[in-house]
């Protein structure tokens, strides 16, 4: 929803400048995500490469009326030479893609992907059979549902109950370091909302199963995340809430561990993170 409502802002001020029609216009990602179980959203995994790797790629031209689909296989290394083909600019070097609009060139095969100094190829064939379009259908549903995106987490069930219908414990106490970017909101539509949270899990240092949090805005829970292990830096979690979880004023925000034996709210012991 911030991306979309960003790129409104940037088309209504191209509009205004006047420059929208005569404007070449990219919109892409540096990487994609993935909502598949037990696998991390963002970094590289055996079990979620076509979600990962697969990218938003659009590409307005000047003067353009019409637009098109197309399912051939671009990298990023396709839109330097896109733009130069565009705005006729002959380049002084070789490059390692072509012009998306290139389309007597031979269709890539495979994809190269470059992680620090490690390089890996994938064929372009597991994005034709990919099953994230209907992963991502059966999690978000068709779009009526407008907290069906904040349900992706470990109990999903929890996600819009008030903490007071739900049973409390007082143990065991789980202690978390989070960011914090307050909790204070003006009476404004384009004020911002603290939507996103981020954090460690300080203890337990370990655990059989992974800790699960549940975040509450103003006494409703908006959003259920677990911890997960990341290239040895501990235990980390993040969580997305709605913008309308908020109202003007200072916001009430708990975070509370979800037991895992009888699904009991604890309240964490927080501790905030130096910015």
């Amino acid at each position: 929803m911030y991306v979309d409502h960003l790129i409104g802002q940037l088309l209504e001020r191209l509009k205004q400048t006047g420059v929208l029609d005569r404007c070449l216009l990219i919109v892409t990602a540096d990487h994609g995500i993935s909502f598949r179980k037990a696998l991390p959203k963002r970094w590289l995994m055996p079990g979620n490469e076509d979600d990962v790797l697969s990218v938003p790629l659009f590409v307005k031209s000047p003067f353009q009326t019409t637009g098109e689909i197309s399912d051939r296989a671009v990298e990023s290394v396709d839109l330097l030479p896109t733009i130069a083909d565009v705005v006729g600019l002959k380049l002084q070097a070789p490059t390692d893609g072509w012009s998306v609009f290139e389309t007597s060139h031979p269709e890539r095969k495979h994809f190269t992907v470059s992680e620090g100094r490690r390089t890996q190829q994938f064929e372009s064939q597991i994005f034709k059979v990919s099953e994230t379009p209907n992963i991502l259908q059966q999690r978000f549903g068709k779009g009526s549902d407008r907290e069906a995106m904040f349900r992706i987490g470990p109990r999903p069930e929890l996600v819009g109950q008030s903490v007071q219908s739900l049973e409390q414990s007082s143990e065991p106490r789980v202690e978390i370091e989070t960011l914090r970017y307050g909790t204070e909101v003006v009476d404004s539509p384009n004020s911002e909302r603290p939507c996103y949270f981020s954090g460690t899990i300080v203890s337990p240092t370990s655990a059989d199963e992974p800790v699960v949090l549940a975040v509450a805005v103003n006494g409703t829970i908006h959003a259920v995340t677990q911890a997960d292990q990341q290239f040895g830096s501990g235990s980390r979690w993040s969580a997305m809430v709605p913008e309308w979880a908020f109202h003007a004023g200072q916001n009430d925000v708990q975070i509370y561990s979800v037991r895992a034996t009888d699904r009991r709210l604890v309240p964490c012991i927080v501790s905030d993170r130096p910015k």
